[in-house]
């Protein structure tokens, strides 16, 4: 093959790929899945080679410049996953495959900008929207380009020269984590188990301590580290033969999950048919289930038994939990049952672990893959299941490019591999619910808890009332006064409220100045620590003004609630509580999840405060109550499924009840009749289902249409009204409806002004055919376009 067609990793550039002459050097190196170096235009990039060719389409080709990588890092599977995934969102093939490596393979040999260590945990003050948004792609990312940076948060080089002279970034001129493993010396058996126990048998009186090396080595699986044994042990049984000393590298792993105590598990009647219905699906056709069980039916279980079974067969498996704050004990039970052939994968670990635990799946020594959206990607060779639990959540969609959906992607790659896909949740998504409901998934059911219990009971509090009386409290008589009875008791509580800060906004009463991000159309929340006003999308800063700076009032407050001000009402009516919070800002550092919640589990009468964090995944014996300060956080955003999530966190907040021993729920409500509260409060999915798909029938939405969301952006504010109105009075296309262009509900985001044109229609096909001839008549102009297929997301 003398041509090698190379994806190359520019921003903006959609080919697919480009012909590059392979030299005579390189011939023998040259192969699909390996990382090159080529020349485009005056410059060198970076490329993939994604396919070799025995002919080249145009003349004058030029030669690869170098090739990056020893072996391939993206097997053959991958390779035509990432061809799917490129068409089916309408992202760059290129894009989508640096999306599939971690930073830290990625950018093996490349200049690139990582968080400095020991940054301290306070940022300094002043730091501009860009500055605060670099380190938040850093955090999530590991490490960036100086153009990804760039692309991503609009920052220069001038800013990134300011962090770095901050102390908060540093620069890699090489990035090869693998060269920091650290190496350890291991004592390891020489001879057979039956031989090492006889010589210990023999050792045991007059050498102790030989014996004893002995015998835990044979209790270890013949290998232990040399570290705290004598030398002199060490050296007399090397010499006998029975011992060895290797030097063996130490993999970084992840710090454990959280430990359940063992008990022995006798799967109940409808968890047996599930787990075999689907085990006769996986031999007979692999396909997708849907696993519709109610909270706490025991959907995990299930999924380690059926996991079980596809490691008897030699294959490998996936399960993908939407947030980090769920690993923990995910992870903990998977380890728990499965052991060291666990591999962990998510964007809160140290680079080094990333490395580590990337080579253990890529070299088949880790069979079992936890972690989030983007271990859909793994390099598992031998896929045989992929588990994607709470599949109706948000967070498995991106919302950068390659803006794909982890729930669909497991679905092409598992078609690839001849695996099934799971779908668990106790509150399925509309479009994978009607896929089951059409035969086009299998639907199994979990309906019962496994301990036999009821759901708990759901009380609707209409706060209209609670207000009429008097109370003006963010709590409710009942909820204040059940909050009280369970502390005594030394029961655990759990209080939900969808929002963090202290105060929603800060208004001035005398002029009705309410305090705005300059960088973003949006108020600023009051944070009680340090006293600061902070934007949850920029995250820009400032200190809060003692008086309006408009007027110059004394009169200026914080209104509305967060979970940090939940948290302070609740220290003051029950001074003697353990009460812990759980949202962004309590778990911002490594490790925090996992702390909070062994805390929260070990004490007793403790009352936990949290966020869409709480309300989903975790299993803590002991919660009688669980209260939601407020239902109507999301229930009026302008976005067409702001009923179904409503419904969904309701219902999976309330799920955190009542497991192993009594429960019961308070749900506070301005709307009290809404038709998503009702049916949460009933534990009726099936209510809010033929409710919540009669509506979208008439409005034309999802799952009865396809959408793409075109979101115009821009400094310039006539210039992104202009692109938007231009993109909307195109040519029409038969089939294709075209709503807008609009400004965005969040109009202004990071100091760019925002346009939203959406595309609907029952063929998708003929939605990305337009996106993409938008997107072409497109480029070039200064106005930033993002193109969203199935958008989740309407902000």
């Amino acid at each position: 093959m003398a041509f090698a067609v190379v994806a190359v990793d520019v921003r903006g550039l959609r080919s697919a790929g480009f012909h590059y002459r392979i030299p005579p050097r390189l011939e023998e190196r040259a192969r699909p899945g390996m990382r090159v170096t080529v020349p485009l235009g005056p410059r060198e990039v970076t490329g993939v080679i994604v396919a070799l060719d025995h002919q080249c389409p145009v003349t004058g080709v030029r030669d690869i410049k170098s090739v990056l990588d020893e072996e391939p890092v993206y097997e053959e599977g991958l390779l035509g996953l990432a061809r799917e995934v490129s068409r089916y969102y309408a992202a760059p093939l290129a894009s989508v495959l640096w999306t599939m490596l971690p930073a830290v393979i990625r950018y093996r040999g490349r200049t690139v900008y990582a968080l400095a260590p020991g940054r301290p945990e306070v940022e300094p003050r002043g730091l501009s929207s860009a500055g605060a948004r670099v380190l938040e792609v850093l955090a999530e990312h590991g490490a960036m380009t100086q153009p990804e940076l760039e692309q991503s948060t609009g920052a220069g080089r001038a800013e990134l020269a300011r962090l770095m002279a901050l102390e908060l970034v540093q620069r890699h001129t090489t990035f090869s984590p693998g060269a920091r493993s650290r190496r350890q010396v291991f004592a390891e058996l020489a001879v057979p188990d039956h031989q090492a126990l006889q010589a210990a048998e023999g050792e045991a009186k007059r050498a102790p301590r030989r014996a004893e090396l002995l015998r835990r080595l044979v209790e270890a699986g013949g290998k232990v580290p040399a570290q705290g044994t004598s030398r002199p042990v060490l050296d007399r049984l090397s010499g006998q033969g029975l011992v060895r000393l290797v030097e063996s590298e130490l993999p970084r792993r992840p710090a454990p999950g959280m430990k359940d105590p063992v008990v022995s598990f006798v799967p109940t009647a409808e968890q047996a048919f599930v787990l075999q219905s689907i085990i006769d699906l996986h031999r007979r056709k692999p396909g997708v289930c849907l696993l519709h069980g109610v909270t706490g039916s025991g959907k995990t279980e299930v999924y380690l038994r059926f996991i079980g079974e596809v490691l008897e067969e030699g294959r490998q498996a996936i399960v993908l939990v939407p947030e980090i704050s769920l690993t923990p004990q995910t992870l903990g039970r998977f380890q728990e049952r499965f052991g060291d052939q666990v591999a962990v994968l998510h964007s809160a670990l140290s680079t080094g672990e990333r490395y580590d635990e990337w080579q253990r799946v890529q070299g088949g020594r880790a069979r079992v893959i936890v972690g989030a959206r983007s271990a859909v990607f793994a390099p598992a060779r031998h896929l045989g299941a992929i588990i994607v639990d709470e599949e109706h959540e948000y967070s498995y969609k991106q919302e950068e490019s390659p803006r794909y959906h982890a729930r669909e992607v497991a679905i092409m790659r598992a078609f690839q591999h001849r695996a099934t896909v799971v779908l668990g949740s106790a509150t399925p998504s509309l479009e994978s619910y009607t896929r089951a409901a059409s035969g086009e998934y299998q639907l199994l059911t979990l309906s019962h808890r496994v301990d036999g219990a009821e759901l708990p009971p759901v009380t609707v509090v209409d706060m209209r009332a609670e207000m009429k009386a008097g109370n003006r409290s963010m709590f409710s008589r009942e909820l204040g006064e059940a909050l009280e009875q369970v502390v005594q008791k030394g029961a655990r509580a759990m209080l939900f409220l969808n929002r963090r800060g202290f105060a929603s906004f800060v208004l001035c009463r005398e002029c009705g100045l309410v305090i705005q991000c300059p960088q973003c159309d949006v108020s600023l929340t009051l944070h009680r620590q340090g006293r600061e006003l902070r934007c949850h999308y920029c995250d820009f800063k400032q200190h809060t003004p003692d008086t309006c700076p408009v007027c110059q009032s004394r009169y200026i407050r914080g209104f509305g609630a967060g979970t940090e001000r939940v948290e302070s009402e609740v220290q003051r009516s029950l001074p003697n509580t353990r009460v812990l919070r759980m949202d962004s800002d309590t778990t911002a550092r490594r490790g925090a999840h996992q702390r909070i919640l062994e805390e929260f589990r070990s004490t007793p009468g403790a009352v936990l405060v949290g966020t869409q964090m709480i309300a989903k995944g975790l299993d803590i014996p002991g919660v009688e109550l669980v209260g939601v300060v407020t239902a109507d956080t999301g229930l009026n955003f302008p976005d067409f499924r702001s009923a179904e999530r409503t419904f969904q966190l309701l219902t999976q907040v309330a799920g955190r009840s009542g497991r192993g021993g009594p429960g019961r729920v308070l749900v506070q409500t301005y709307h009290p009749d809404h038709y998503a509260i009702q049916a949460a409060a009933s534990h009726d999915y099936g209510g809010f289902y033929r409710q919540e798909l009669a509506w979208r029938e008439q409005a034309g939405f999802p799952p009865f249409t396809h959408l793409v969301h075109l979101v115009f952006s821009s400094p310039d504010e006539e210039a992104v009204a202009r692109a938007a109105h231009r993109a909307a009075a195109g040519e029409p296309v038969p089939g294709v409806r075209v709503l807008g262009p609009a400004p965005a509900p969040l109009s202004r985001l990071h100091g760019s002004y925002r346009w939203q044109v959406l595309l609907a229609g029952r063929d998708r096909d003929a939605l990305l055919e337009l996106a993409l001839r938008v997107q072409e008549a497109h480029e070039g102009q200064k106005v930033r376009l993002a193109v969203d297929p199935d958008p989740v997301f309407m902000m």
